[in-house]
């Protein structure tokens, strides 16, 4: 009997289907393809009935388990659809792989858990295709694959494995998996594939590599990762890609929200490792695409340069089109509340004000704009940066230890420029010269009295940081709830002690200083990086679903890694990715994707809240002219995943001038540089 709907489905223990087919030469399907709401994935291989096997067999049609197929909305019946046909090689005989590129909160976790499930029930064969199926996530996002193949799957239908970091119990489990029935689903860190990759070889039926947004820095350069996807774009290899390739698996999907972040060269060590080949050698790829197409995207490129590079951009979609799917979030409107984003420009206060003047007037930065390698590639360029985005968030930062998520600056006279700058606005006296070495150990400002620092613990010290106490009291005055995002855990330290806390002095971290003003009981929740694994979902079932927590103080980096925090439905990005700055030092294009990940945390499946973002940036400072760069470059996945081709701008670093420019203050109209 072929069943098909939720309660054929079966609930319960064990509750889906059992194997279809009787005695006879062609075996029945599990579930009815002529179904109204059948979700079929072979449709033209079964062809009504008439397709046929090479073997001469009947096609045996495969149609999602209705207990799923149920939940998955229209743009995620045709995922589950695509990644069917390209890991079954229906779109290529030789080729089993490809990307789900779709972006954030399009429900790629869902799509896969319904192909991995239809494969382990079904093919056309009428017989199961995957016995056993390997997981590999970044290790923050381990135990939540647990949880969503819990959610869709209860807890019988899917056996799925965590498997421990280390020790005699990853080794025991490692074990059970390749030896044993129980367990169907292995899921696994990126770390832990560099030791068990070789141990699960030929175990593997089904592997799904997922990704997360990590910045990685190659010698004294910087290149940013499309997340754990990041490790898959070393086309020369590595201990994790080996681990994985040691698996011998052939059916490979590979998931991502941002398939090309940097360059081209990265795509192409991606995909060539979900589908081998599919691009040729590196470099034939390299001369034929990726150098024409840069070449394109230069500012000075010639109108022969920006035709030729167009014209490559339309042949590598076309040839890698087919094993990449992306979606965006577009299709997201008819099915989520109504999202609205505000670019909130906010004024400096005058302390911001003086000092950053005075920073750009030091012989620091007179040496970095006008001396000898002056220039984007000048050492000195993104410690300056740094000194200037910490000066924008609050004057406060610059007494920092070097850290808290930002990058140091303590090879540069640029932060000692800084502190210095901020001790005479304050009225404090100088300290005395000390060696370049010695300026980071003992700030003037350590010694300074107490009394000497009021105006640095007033939240009227930073513009952004007034702007954020008034947003949030609207905001929680209503009785919504709110997430604050910052790349920096010195600033969410900030946000939680000026802000947050009861009047007292906070006891997080190190800012036993910042005295707040008055007395608030806006209790928070926070991830960043220094939460524990195992505690992150905890934290964010007890935002979601116990209401712990008013305001969710969210790092960046952490806030890129599949978090759903649909508790609240306000979200402020305090300030961008450190990320967002290196495109423009460095001769490629990039998208704001860390920026755009920990946006989406609000705006996904099971928000039932109209929900608001807002980005709040000093206006006239480095922020803003940052941002005015970043929405004016294009974004470069536009040439592999959509048709349109090439764009110019982006494609070499900043010049000296414009170097000069980024440098500028500009106030109240006027010029302050």
């Amino acid at each position: 009997m072929v069943r098909h709907g939720p309660a054929a489905a079966g609930r319960g223990r064990g509750g889906v289907g059992g194997a279809g087919g009787g005695a006879g030469a062609s075996p029945a399907p599990l579930y009815d393809p002529t179904h109204p709401d059948a979700v079929l994935l072979n449709g033209e291989q079964w062809a009504g009935g008439e397709g046929r096997l090479r073997s001469g067999r009947a096609v045996v049609p495969v149609v999602v388990d209705p207990y799923l197929s149920r939940h998955l909305r229209p743009h995620q019946r045709e995922g589950v659809r695509w990644m069917y046909e390209v890991v079954m090689g229906l779109r290529a005989p030789d080729r089993s792989g490809g990307i789900l590129a779709d972006e954030m909160g399009l429900g790629k976790t869902l799509q896969t858990l319904a192909l991995i499930w239809t494969l382990m029930r079904q093919g056309p064969e009428g017989v199961p295709v995957v016995r056993k199926t390997v997981v590999v996530a970044p290790a923050t996002l381990v135990n939540n694959w647990g949880a969503e193949i819990k959610k869709w799957m209860g807890v019988e239908r899917m056996r799925a494995m965590a498997l421990s970091s280390q020790g005699a119990a990853a080794e025991q489990q490692v074990k059970d998996f390749r030896l044993g029935s129980v367990w169907s689903v292995l899921l696994a860190s990126y770390e832990s594939m560099r030791r068990f990759g070789g141990e699960l070889a030929g175990c593997c039926d089904l592997l799904i590599c997922d990704e997360g947004h990590r910045r990685v820095f190659f010698g004294r350069g910087w290149r940013l990762g499309m997340g754990y996807g990041l490790w898959l774009k070393s086309a020369g290899g590595n201990k994790t890609i080996a681990g994985l390739q040691a698996l011998n698996c052939a059916r490979r999907m590979v998931l991502t929200g941002t398939p090309v972040q940097n360059n081209l060269e990265e795509f192409y060590a991606l995909l060539s490792f979900a589908t081998p080949g599919v691009l040729g050698p590196m470099a034939t790829f390299k001369r034929v695409y990726a150098d024409p197409i840069s070449r394109s995207r230069d500012k000075d490129a010639s109108q022969a340069d920006r035709e030729l590079g167009a014209a490559r951009a339309a042949e590598l979609q076309q040839q890698a089109g087919g094993y990449v799917l992306r979606r965006t979030q577009d299709v997201l409107t008819r099915h989520l509340p109504p999202l609205q984003t505000f670019t909130v420009f906010v004024r400096p206060s005058e302390l911001q004000v003086a000092v950053y003047r005075a920073v750009l007037k030091s012989p620091a930065m007179t040496q970095l704009l006008y001396g000898s390698g002056a220039g984007a590639d000048g050492e000195g360029v993104l410690p300056a940066i740094t000194v200037l985005r910490k000066l924008c968030n609050h004057p406060r930062l610059l007494l920092a230890p070097a850290g808290g998520g930002n990058a140091s600056g303590a090879s540069s006279g640029t932060a000692a420029a800084a502190t210095a700058a901020l001790q005479q606005a304050l009225g404090a006296a100088e300290a005395p010269a000390q060696p370049m070495g010695q300026q980071q150990q003992q700030p003037a400002a350590e010694a300074a009295a107490p009394q000497q620092h009021a105006a640095l613990d007033a939240v009227g010290a930073s513009g952004k940081l007034r702007c954020l106490e008034a947003l949030l009291a609207r905001v929680l005055g209503a009785g919504c709830r709110a997430v604050v995002v910052s790349t920096s855990t010195a600033t969410l330290d900030m946000v939680d002690a000026m802000l947050c806390r009861p009047q007292g002095p906070p006891s997080s971290r190190d800012t036993t200083a910042l005295a707040s003003t008055p007395a608030r009981s806006w209790a928070t929740a926070r991830i960043d990086g220094g939460t524990g694994v195992d505690e992150r979902q905890s934290v964010v079932d007890g935002f979601n679903q116990r209401g712990v927590g008013r305001v969710f103080l969210l790092s960046t980096r952490a806030g890129g890694a599949g978090l759903n925090l649909v508790g609240a439905n306000h979200l402020v990005l305090f300030d961008s990715a450190p990320a967002s700055i290196i495109p423009l030092l460095l001769p490629f294009s990039l998208p704001v994707a860390m920026d755009r990940q920990a946006m989406a945390r609000i705006w996904r499946d099971g928000q039932r809240l109209p929900c608001f973002v807002y980005r709040l940036l000093t206006t006239g400072t480095i922020e803003e002219k940052i941002y005015q760069r970043q929405i004016m470059k294009s974004d470069l996945a536009l040439v592999t995943m959509e048709e349109g081709g090439s764009r110019g701008g982006g494609g070499k670093g900043l010049s000296q001038a414009e170097l000069k420019q980024l440098f500028r203050l500009q106030v109240r109209g006027r010029d302050g540089g």
